[in-house]
């Protein structure tokens, strides 16, 4: 069964004539300027500011609450949390974090920190030319390729067994791919970027031996 959570709330006038002091984190509504302040259990009502985190809008027709930040003047078209446009959810049903123009169900400007597992049908990496420079073919591929050790091993905080590359061990090969901080990062897009290139140059050379066999059978 649902919970609801009844805030205090009054009007303008309301307010400023009983001007309570709200205890220490309750939270006053005032449903005309549809703003509210934090009781601080010491200052009262007349005295304390308007919460600057966020405002908040009531709806009408189902006393609802929003965080809104960027709704818009003629009703609830959007909500958000903070002024900063730390999350945003326009009435598309996008929901942004650190954007205030998400394009897509979910969309972060930023790093994620995810320390569980994803699991979606397919990951799109942005790949397209026009965000590059300095595009040049991986060189000498199979003599970085030999110097990467893959491995199996068990993850420490859950005992899951799988199977990768050591990031200290790409490090010294492809320190490129690598992110330094408490927990080292690799960006395997860049191992299979590698791994393009040493399958052509095998290929080559399968390609030269099978021409010389042929020559020599002639």
């Amino acid at each position: 069964m649902a919970q609801v959570i009844q805030l205090r709330r009054g009007s303008t006038s309301e307010w400023s004539t009983a001007d309570p002091v709200l205890a220490q984190g309750e939270i006053g509504v005032d449903i005309n300027v549809n703003r509210f302040k934090i009781g601080t259990g010491l200052t009262s009502w007349n005295y304390l500011d308007y919460s600057a985190a966020f405002d908040i809008i009531i709806q009408s027709s189902n006393e609802k609450l929003v965080f809104p930040t960027f709704a818009s003047a003629t009703g609830i078209s959007s909500i958000g949390i903070s002024t900063e446009g730390v999350v945003y959810a326009p009435n598309s049903g996008n929901l942004g974090i650190g954007t205030t123009n998400p394009s897509s169900r979910l969309t972060i400007s930023g790093d994620v920190n995810v320390t569980g597992i994803i699991t979606a049908n397919d990951f799109n990496s942005a790949s397209d030319i026009k965000l590059k420079d300095n595009v040049k073919t991986i060189a000498d591929p199979i003599n970085k390729i030999i110097k990467i050790d893959g491995v199996s091993f068990d993850w420490k905080n859950n005992s899951k067994p799988s199977m990768g590359v050591i990031a200290q061990n790409i490090e010294k090969v492809l320190p490129e791919l690598v992110t330094d901080g408490d927990t080292k990062t690799v960006n395997y897009n860049g191992i299979t970027g590698l791994l393009i290139e040493c399958i052509k140059s095998q290929q080559k050379q399968i390609d030269d031996l099978n021409q010389r066999i042929d020559n020599l059978s002639k």
